[in-house]
């Protein structure tokens, strides 16, 4: 009946859950370092202040692209399975939350393409203030890279991530159920 079933999805989105805590460890680690390798180098956190970017450090502008659609839950990204996962479940489980949670995704996505792809790196530049900004060292590229990779092979073969969180939740469960 419909308890295996709601069984079965709250399972899916626990485990998508813990999948999602990975993949948001991951993407915000390489997030906060790159936001931080701009405000060292520019002095200021005020994304107003910035556009254009990506046409001086394009570097720079390829991997926070990337991180900014890893966070965003792009397929063949690391974020995509947990989220994936968790609506799947919230459909089965409770169908409000699942348009909820679609809802608020929408609202992200616009945020982040609009404020910090669109106008930090490819909206107009400030030509005066900009052009002498540095692109990435190789050691911060050597710090980020890995972080990246991550993201595209955990988003493209996601079974080893799986695997482990899947056995965790199994293992969570079974503690708490068994007395």
């Amino acid at each position: 009946g419909g308890g295996g079933r709601d069984a079965e999805a709250a399972l899916a989105g626990i485990s998508g859950a813990a999948l999602q805590q990975v993949a948001h460890g991951i993407v915000i680690a390489a997030l906060f370092f790159l936001i931080g390798i701009l405000h060292a180098r520019a002095a200021t956190h005020d994304l107003k202040a910035f556009g254009g970017l990506g046409r001086i450090v394009p570097t720079y502008a390829g991997l926070m692209s990337v991180t900014a659609l890893a966070l965003l839950g792009l397929p063949g990204l690391i974020g995509f399975w947990g989220l994936f996962s968790i609506l799947r479940a919230a459909v089965v489980v409770f169908p409000a939350a699942a348009v909820m949670g679609v809802g608020g995704m929408a609202l992200t996505a616009g945020y982040v393409l609009w404020k910090l792809v669109q106008r930090l790196l490819w909206g107009p530049l400030d030509r005066v203030r900009w052009t002498g900004l540095a692109d990435l060292t190789w050691w911060e590229q050597a710090t980020v890279w890995p972080l990246v990779l991550l993201m595209a092979g955990l988003g493209v073969y996601p079974a080893p991530l799986i695997d482990v969180s899947g056995a965790a939740v199994v293992a969570l469960l079974q503690a708490l159920v068994v007395p």
